[in-house]
Formats: structure tokens, sequence, C-alpha cells
């Protein structure tokens, strides 16, 4: 996917203790993905995960502008 961006939370950006668990993907600013689930080998075979589908253009629109709030921020860098 050429126009496909990942961003984390660096470690050092973060408070002690703190975790990056969250997962979302906004495609097309119309539909995003929400979820818990990792893509790991215990995720797929042993693990319950979940994820939410959200079919609505406004959710959709401002989870993508708080994920860029973030970046610009400079809270979210890129991988």
């Amino acid at each position: 996917m050429p126009n496909a961006h990942a961003y984390v939370w660096p470690k050092e950006l973060r408070p002690p203790g703190s975790l990056l668990h969250a997962k979302a993907v906004v495609a097309d600013r119309c539909r995003a993905l929400v979820t818990s689930a990792n893509l790991t080998a215990n995720a797929i075979d042993v693990n319950i995960e979940l994820g939410l589908l959200i079919q609505s253009k406004p959710v959709a629109q401002r989870i993508a502008e708080h994920v860029f709030g973030l970046i610009e921020g400079g809270v979210l860098m890129p991988v």
C-alpha cells in the first residue's frame, strides 16, 4: 500500500509505565477500524481479539483528525 503510513508513540516521549496498545485504521475518512488486536501467532491462534469496523463518515473523520493532531503535536512519530 504505497500511500499507507504508520506512526508510533516513542518510548522516550511516554510517561513512565505508559503503553500504546490502541490500533486504528482510517482508510478513506468514511470507515475506521478500531481494534486491540495484535498480528502475532498468539493473537491469531490463542487469544480472543476484538475489533470494531465503524462505517460512519463523521466518526471516521473525528478519529482521523485526532490522530493527525497527535502527529502535528509531535506525540506520534513516523515509523
